[in-house]
């Protein structure tokens, strides 16, 4: 597990200013504060600048790109039966812009799901995903898994950050030994939908 060090930064929030170990990301913040104004939780989303690839698994299954020939790539789905998908994604995947994720084939079939003969959707497909051995929808847990990936690839990396407070002379003190932070989420909507829970009930 990596060990995150820090300086300290402040965020103005709601007219109270708290001593942060990382910069948040804007608008993630989520502020519970006691009924007797001593105490209060933080919640943020900060950027993970080490948050490790997906895909790198044997159970996340396995993508490349480009395509290979027709005849190898027959030769794939044989070996893989069932669990082969077309996919739109190609390039670089710390380039600019958005993946785009295209499911076009499941299964080995002369024609692709919008009609193209096999070898037309090889030239225009820009890679492949193999799903692991016990997926029984191949083409959705491509979605799933390349959006993922997507995400990651576009920077949407986060730890979930929850830190407690206590009022001290007219100022608010971070109690260290009370800091919840669990990085290596991947998408913001899921982030923020963990942070969101977390900080439920306060």
């Amino acid at each position: 597990m990596s060990i995150k060090t820090y300086t300290t930064y402040t965020a103005e929030i709601d007219g109270h200013e708290f001593p942060i170990p990382f910069p948040c990301l804007e608008d993630s913040e989520i502020l519970r504060i006691s009924d007797d104004g001593q105490t209060a939780r933080l919640g943020v989303l900060v950027q993970d600048e080490d948050c490790p690839e997906p895909l790198e698994g044997d159970d996340d299954g396995v993508f490349a790109s480009p395509c290979p020939d027709l005849d190898d790539f027959k030769r794939l789905v044989r070996a893989n039966p069932g669990r082969v998908v077309l996919t739109s994604y190609a390039g670089d995947c710390h380039g600019p812009g958005t993946v785009r994720i295209t499911v076009q084939d499941g299964p080995f079939a002369a024609r692709d799901a919008r009609g193209n003969q096999l070898e037309n959707a090889l030239e225009h497909a820009g890679g492949y995903y193999i799903a692991p051995d016990d997926v029984t929808d191949p083409a959705s847990c491509a979605k799933i898994t390349l959006r993922t990936y997507s995400a990651w690839c576009n920077g949407e990396c986060y730890g979930v950050c929850v830190w407690t407070y206590t009022r001290v002379d007219g100022r608010w003190e971070l109690d260290e030994d009370s800091r919840d932070e669990c990085w290596g989420y991947i998408g913001h909507e899921h982030a923020q939908e963990e942070l969101t829970s977390q900080m439920k009930g306060d």
